[in-house]
């Protein structure tokens, strides 16, 4: 027989995962003292401890090692209940993978940008909207006075149909290839609606997809600055080994005061990991 320190011991694990063991019924002593409650175990049970350990090591939990334990488990069944801990495994080994490039990218992001932009991975909802469509000869500064011309006639129109908006306005860039130099970026100006409905030669009602896998991050401050956190998102996604598919999408969450205090969310497409 075996006093319970010397059993820890030879083990390899601690008295006090002995007592909870024993509580849970999984590995109880051989013998108990009646009168000091002292627990001692048979040499024979270093096999068993050593076969819940060895489960443990391996990422069973208690409760699927005590079904292992009581039950007649099958050389096959064991097989397949390793497989799927190994296909776990890989798929937690992926992810924090995943997650080291993410802080090698920030970390560097840092580096190159003080504002600390934080960009964070998420899905993105379709949403259901009132659409007007305007177009821009390229990305820059072109796209000022294209936002000045339509939000009034959008404004416009929204009112004089009675239409609410149920969430902060979008803008959705696209490349427009064939339509002329002057047309070269379509510029979707999206304003989700719910379920409401109109008739109107100005606007149309249009699903904007949603997006499995978004780079989001919050800009604080001018439409003039908007390049200054574009950058940092770009320079993230090649840190980060990530794949920006197309143009970004502009989430005006708080855009009616001084422009220095605007708050825009700005949403890129990932490819798939």
């Amino acid at each position: 027989m075996l006093s319970i320190g010397t059993f820890a011991q030879m083990a390899g694990c601690s008295i006090r995962t002995l007592h909870h063991y024993g509580e849970l019924g999984l590995l109880e002593p051989h013998h108990t003292e009646p009168s000091s409650g002292y627990r001692y175990y048979h040499a024979a049970q270093l096999a068993d401890i050593n076969r819940i350990l060895a489960l443990r090591d391996l990422g069973f939990g208690l409760p699927q090692i005590t079904q292992l334990l009581r039950t007649s488990v099958t050389v096959e069944d064991l097989k397949a209940m390793l497989l799927l801990r190994e296909a776990e495994a890989a798929q937690h080994v992926a992810q924090e993978t995943q997650r080291l490039a993410r802080v090698q990218a920030r970390i560097r992001n840092l580096e190159r940008h003080p504002m600390n932009v934080d960009v964070v991975i998420k899905s993105v909802e379709a949403a259901r909207c009132a659409i007007y469509i305007a177009y821009a000869p390229d990305f820059f500064d072109s796209l000022t006075p294209v936002h000045a011309a339509s939000w009034p006639i959008i404004n416009g129109e929204l009112g004089r149909l009675g239409v609410k908006q149920v969430a902060p306005e979008i803008t959705l860039y696209h490349d427009n290839p064939g339509d002329g130099e002057d047309r070269a970026i379509k510029v979707t100006f999206a304003i989700p609606i719910g379920d409401a409905e109109f008739d109107s030669d100005v606007l149309t009602i249009d699903q904007i997809p949603g997006m499995q896998r978004a780079a989001t991050a919050i800009h604080r401050g001018s439409p003039a600055t908007f390049d200054h956190t574009y950058d940092a998102m770009t320079q993230w996604a090649i840190d980060a080994d990530e794949t920006i598919l197309g143009y970004s999408r502009e989430v005006y969450i708080d855009c009616c005061g001084p422009l220095d205090q605007w708050v825009t969310e700005f949403q890129f497409e990932l490819g798939p990991k």
